[in-house]
């Protein structure tokens, strides 16, 4: 949650003067800071719909209410006012009473008949003359209206014999509107399997359904952006796409060998940069990976086991669901151990474990206040240090015999190890030493000296291969150093670069002189950070990794979509693209459009209630309307993707509809703008 809101700060805090981004119930302040739930529901138009022939508009202000307008003379027809077992409860994600929200709706093609999507969990047709409902559809392993849950995504058949509903746990139904009898009830293979690092049970919801015109094949869109296809007559899956939106954990190399491991519990292989193929699928969920150079791998599973796994397709559990789930980020502290070589893994909040193939050895830290935050290992893997709380724990390698104890006001959170292993470097988390860097000399258990240059917060520090050389930096200037091995206690400036605020990410160093500058939007290498060698622009994305290869000369990116690319540190150039062979869909606007059978398909995503801005494809599947900052865009939906027409207009855009002469849109104001079919040029920029 705490990433989702970073991004949105971020994402307002360039655009807060555009109204196209905003709404009603965020704020941004003048300092930048970002308020959610500021203000009430009901503020604009939030759900909407036309009739498939345009001539009748429902629109969702009050959000227990649904109007539906005469398009044509704009006069009310009916008033549709849902209620629910659960009102006056307490069911749901607040404290107070529950209020039925109206989520999802369509007409059917006269207009006569509403299908609305509830948060009890239900879905149902109303009669739009007096409101009067029809039908209620429910997860027929449930009972209705049992509980709070989203119904997001709702869908009349082109011929309105059949009504679609998407649930969570990647589940939809399939009813026949003339009698309400259940057609089919269809679960994902993947119900309950999440495909990203963050696990929320939101990403399962259905956020689009549809159907082929010929009724056979049904389409479900996920919040997470997943998607299946069933064939209704068989109901099996016969399109699934989820590797798109695993993210990649961990990438290992050893000579033509290229591997990586996703969240979605998949192991992936290049040999000699050929195309990569799928060697392993566990249908788990991993959150961390640890590759070996082994037949085997560490993961860290969303349920929080910890595993072995064999390419060959075992597994073996290390360790069972224990406290390790309240350690927050350092659950995802796991690594190998080549020299010795062993495994390691938190267990509990107190107890780190070494494992090898046959033996197991738990550190165990006890005493008040032992509550592990981070741990580091040693580049040659002779030491690992332990932060826990204010306190910091040295540790040798490979029998964990107890070395060192950093108290306070020194101790900190380690940020490196030199790689000649003589100093542990730590940032102290107090007003004492605010902003400072601290070298812990490992033998000698001292400061051996400390770089207070800084007056910003620190963001890491690195060493040269010799460790004569140190580059620190913060968010807004690097400074090298070198290391006086003589008094063995001085550090001299060698240099400052300043660097744009917030723009650094890492630096690494391929020489003793020579470091590469990983910033958001470009790739830099340096000579001891006084001249720019070289620089290669690079796409910059929230959702951004990289890893370094062993042997340090090579850098790989990945991105969203599983694209893995491949840069030589020696000269920037890129080596070779790296992308799994699997379906990837094609963004649309705010969409996505899927091929698939039936298809094509349009599969728009799921977010806090009016955040999302809706599409919809033409009868024949050749058009959409896409929203653009000024107004929206009339479009091909097909690789193309060209531009016909551009409808200008103020707010967001809340329904459209394509007919054969024109176009209908309605905004969040609840004001209809109608537009010709028309070919015309875009407007210029």
């Amino acid at each position: 949650m705490l990433k989702l809101l970073n991004k949105l700060k971020k994402r307002l805090s360039l655009v807060q003067s555009k109204i196209f981004y905003l709404h009603p119930k965020i704020q941004v302040s003048q300092k930048g800071d970002l308020f959610l739930n500021f203000g009430k529901y009901g503020q604009e138009i939030e759900v909407a719909c036309f009739s498939p022939d345009g001539s009748r508009l429902l629109t969702v202000k009050e959000v227990n209410q649904a109007i539906v307008w005469d398009v044509a003379t704009q006069e009310k027809i009916g008033t549709i006012r849902p209620t629910s077992p659960l009102s006056g409860t307490k069911e749901g994600p607040t404290t107070g009473d529950f209020v039925v929200f109206i989520e999802a709706a369509v007409l059917n093609n006269s207009g006569d008949t509403a299908f609305l999507g509830l948060n009890d969990g239900t879905a149902g047709l109303f009669n739009v003359k007096d409101g009067e409902r029809l039908s209620t559809y429910h997860d027929p392993n449930q009972e209705p209206a049992s509980h709070w849950e989203l119904i997001k995504a709702v869908e009349f058949s082109n011929d309105n014999s059949l009504a679609l509903v998407g649930f969570f746990n990647r589940s939809i139904g399939i009813w026949e509107t003339k009698n309400n009898s259940l057609v089919a009830f269809l679960r994902s293979p993947r119900t309950n399997q999440y495909v990203g690092k963050d696990q929320w049970v939101r990403h399962t919801l259905v956020s689009s359904i549809a159907i082929s015109d010929d009724n056979r094949y049904v389409f479900a869109g996920y919040s997470d952006l997943t998607a299946d296809i069933w064939d209704l007559k068989t109901g099996e899956v016969v399109f699934s796409a989820y590797e798109h939106q695993a993210g990649i954990l961990s990438i290992f190399q050893d000579g033509f060998i290229l591997r990586w491991a996703t969240t979605s519990g998949d192991i992936w292989e290049s040999i000699n940069n050929q195309v990569p193929s799928k060697i392993l699928s566990t249908g788990e969920n991993w959150i961390a990976v640890a590759f070996s150079k082994e037949d085997s791998f560490l993961c860290l599973t969303s349920s929080y086991h910890v595993k072995e796994w064999y390419f060959k397709g075992t597994s073996r559990v290390l360790s069972e669901p224990g406290e390790v789930m309240f350690c927050a980020g350092f659950a995802e502290d796991i690594g190998y151990l080549e020299k010795h070589p062993l495994y390691y893994f938190p267990e509990t909040h107190n107890r780190i474990v070494l494992q090898s193939e046959k033996e197991r050895l738990p550190i165990e830290l006890t005493g008040k206040g032992y509550d592990i935050i981070t741990m580091l290992v040693s580049p040659k893997e002779n030491f690992f240090a332990v932060h826990f709380d204010e306190n910091v724990e040295i540790y040798s390698l490979p029998f964990a015999d107890k070395i060192s104890k950093i108290l306070p006001p020194y101790s900190g959170k380690p940020l490196a190890f030199s790689n000649d292993e003589k100093y542990l470097v730590f940032c102290p988390e107090n007003e004492i030493h605010k902003n400072s860097l601290l070298f812990w000399h490992i033998k000698q258990e001292r400061i051996a000296f400390k770089i207070d240059n800084h007056n910003r917060p620190i963001q890491g520090i690195v060493f040269s291969p010799s460790s004569k050389r140190i580059i620190s930096f913060d968010i807004g200037l690097a400074y090298l150093w070198e290391y006086n091995e003589t008094s063995d206690s001085l550090l001299s400036l060698l240099s400052q670069q300043e660097i744009s605020a917030n723009d650094l990410e890492d630096i690494i160093f391929i020489s003793e002189h020579q470091m590469i500058l990983i910033k958001k939007q470009t790739l830099e290498l340096w000579k001891d950070i006084k001249h720019l060698e070289w620089t290669v622009r690079i796409p910059y994305c929230f959702e951004r990794q990289y890893f370094l290869s062993g042997n340090t000369n090579q850098l790989f990116i990945a991105y969203p979509f599983h694209r893995i690319v491949a840069f030589n540190l020696n000269d920037g150039c890129i080596l070779r693209f790296h992308k799994g062979n699997f379906p990837r869909p094609q963004v649309f606007g705010h969409g996505l459009r899927w091929e698939g059978p039936g298809g094509p398909y349009l599969h728009i995503g799921e977010g806090p209630r009016g955040w999302q801005v809706p599409q919809k494809i033409s009868p024949d599947k050749k058009l959409t309307i896409v929203q653009t900052e000024n107004g929206a865009d009339l479009i091909t939906f097909d690789d193309n993707s060209k531009i016909l027409k551009h409808i200008p207009f103020k707010e967001r855009m809340r329904a459209s509809c394509i007919l054969d002469d024109k176009v209908l849109i309605v905004n969040s104001k609840g004001e209809i703008i109608t537009a010709s079919r028309k070919q015309v040029s875009p407007p210029k920029k």
